[in-house]
């Protein structure tokens, strides 16, 4: 069961960032012809990259949905970006991110720390979820839809950890395998 809330977890949460919040090597352009930058609530902002952002990171956007480096490396300084433009301080707990692709060759990469998306996300795995997963997964939900900020802030980083804990083993397990 452990092994199938990781699974669904790794495709509602594609990834977990930490990082310092640093500009270093990014232009932080605003509106017109670059990236645009819009607070959406205290811990959810919207980048809206166009194709020449996307040049001038080096990255495409399949690098992006293929998490590749590139694609990673992008999100990472996007996600800082957002939040040196919009004063964004990040928790690192309960991420989302929402990709939606809009006219004229425009990308939108909504990122979010609300535990409300982190449910909705929650939420979208359980279609993905057998039997034996989707109780645990309805019951998480449930939970965090009765707890308060502070409280569910810190069973989603429980959570988290033993997703990370999980992953762990898993990779030790398979090296183990190996020889």
């Amino acid at each position: 069961m452990r092994k199938r809330l990781l699974q669904l977890s790794c495709m509602q949460r594609p990834m977990q960032m930490e990082y310092a919040a640093s500009g270093a090597g990014a232009r932080g352009r605003q509106g017109g012809d670059g990236m645009e930058y819009h607070k959406k609530a205290d811990l959810k902002v919207e980048c809206i990259a166009s194709q020449e952002d996307l040049d001038f990171f080096g990255v495409t956007f399949d690098d992006i949905l293929d998490r590749t480096p590139q694609g990673m490396h992008f999100l990472k300084k996007a996600k800082e970006l957002c939040a040196m433009t919009q004063k964004v301080e990040w928790t690192n707990v309960a991420y989302t991110l929402n990709i939606t692709m809009l006219p004229g060759s425009r990308v939108s990469f909504e990122f979010s720390e609300c535990i409300a998306d982190y449910i909705a996300g929650l939420k979208h795995s359980l279609v993905m979820a057998d039997s034996e997963t989707r109780g645990p997964i309805e019951d998480f939900i449930r939970t965090l839809e009765h707890s308060g900020e502070e409280d569910g802030r810190r069973l989603i980083a429980h959570f988290e950890q033993n997703v990370k804990d999980v992953k762990k083993e898993q990779e030790t397990a398979k090296d183990e395998n190996r020889h």
